[in-house]
């Protein structure tokens, strides 16, 4: 038995298992001759996963994970572990990556370590990076906290976490196809290429946390000011140009209960639409509403019957209504990549309008179980369906479950 980051993922069954979110992918048998396989490879027959993983092969442009991987690594790793690399890029450590309870010996060997490219400066959480202290080490993040991120990550499209989980099910059959010791030098490359990456100077421990020089905003107020943010109370800061918005519907960072570091502030400055709508959430909840709900079609959500519910959430506003309509469909169908036409602009969203009073949940679940039957195949009652129940208070913070 080969050990674990060589191949052997048996040894850990549960703990690498992936999402049941997704179906199995039927794994089939193709001769390979490449240097680091041996004998017949299972390959996934998921069709958009293996043009993904086609469309990672075909990519040259190693320089967009910051060169962490080279075109000679391919033979020597899983389908798995070639694509999650393909998804990362390099990252330095800074203080919010050891804010967290975090083991800090790593930061006595000043290596760099890599993070998901997809999230990467667009918000200030630590999530999603990984900062290995030896070669041994990248396997387990690979198959734990990194594949848990990518399965959550915000900014990953739908069919990009499937080809994942797809990829990361047949990991343990294609590292028994590899030869011995194959992968266990590619993590050895990819830590000495960390290892020649130029990091900052850390400052001084202080119980365990590292604090480095000008990591976090407190200098008081002006410094703030310089992002777009005022305190509101002595452990709260808030954005200046979002703060009408519902917090559900503004750009990540927006609020903080603490400082903040320079680089969470900085990703909101960039990311804020003032009192425009920022309807991400809205996308990536009706997305999961439509995987759960098959008879929720984008027809369904077209019909006047929808728009009405709507209509009692935002008011007679139509642009509030084509908003929360129309718009959130077109960035659905964008998050799946199912447009057409790839370079087609996004609409854009509607400026806030404060609600002039509460919303009426008796009407709203009445409309919706109208809609609901209207549609088939659904449980018509409101406060049963807590995804479509969170999907109106995104749009109407008002409305309160009676």
């Amino acid at each position: 038995q080969q050990p674990f980051e060589e191949g052997a993922a048996a040894a850990a069954p549960e703990q690498i298992r992936s999402s049941d979110s997704f179906p199995d992918p039927v794994a089939s048998l193709a001769a390979s001759d490449a240097v680091g396989h041996v004998g017949c490879i299972p390959q996934c027959d998921d069709e958009v996963t293996v043009r993904l993983l086609q469309a990672a092969d075909n990519d040259t442009d190693y320089a967009a994970n910051g060169n962490m991987i080279q075109p000679g690594d391919r033979p020597l790793v899983t389908d798995y572990v070639f694509f999650m690399f393909r998804n990362m890029k390099i990252a330095i450590p800074n203080a919010t990556d050891f804010t967290r309870g975090r083991r800090t010996t790593v930061l006595n060997t000043k290596v760099a370590g890599f993070c998901c490219k997809h999230c990467h400066g667009k918000d200030g959480s630590a999530s999603g990076r990984s900062f290995p202290s030896q070669p041994d080490n990248m396997a387990s993040s690979l198959n734990t906290s990194l594949y848990s991120h990518m399965q959550r990550c915000y900014y990953i499209p739908d069919n990009l976490k499937r080809a994942i989980a797809n990829l990361k099910r047949l990991h343990s059959q294609q590292c028994a196809n590899l030869r011995f010791g194959s992968q266990r030098k590619f993590f050895n490359k990819v830590f000495t290429r960390l290892q020649a990456v130029e990091v900052p100077s850390f400052g001084v421990t202080i119980n365990g946390v590292v604090k480095m020089e000008d990591a976090s905003v407190e200098d008081g107020d002006s410094k703030l000011a310089e992002f777009g943010f005022f305190r509101i109370s002595p452990d709260l800061i808030e954005c200046t140009h979002c703060r009408l918005v519902p917090l559900s519907l503004r750009a990540p960072n927006a609020v903080s209960t603490s400082a903040m570091n320079r680089d969470a502030l900085a990703t909101h400055k960039t990311l804020c639409k003032g009192q425009v709508y920022d309807v991400g959430r809205l996308v990536d909840v009706l997305s999961k509403i439509m995987d759960s709900h098959p008879s929720v079609t984008y027809n369904a959500l077209e019909l006047d019957s929808f728009k009405a519910i709507v209509k009692e959430l935002v008011g007679e506003r139509p642009s509030h209504i084509e908003c929360f309509t129309s718009t959130v469909l077109h960035l659905v169908r964008r998050k799946r990549s199912e447009l057409t036409d790839s370079s087609a602009a996004d609409p854009e969203a509607v400026q806030h309008v404060p609600n002039e009073s509460p919303t009426d949940y008796s009407k709203v679940a009445t409309l919706f179980e109208s809609w609901a039957k209207e549609v088939g195949e659904l449980n018509s009652s409101l406060p049963s369906d807590k995804q479509f129940l969170q999907y109106f208070q995104l749009i109407s913070p008002t409305l309160v479950p009676s």
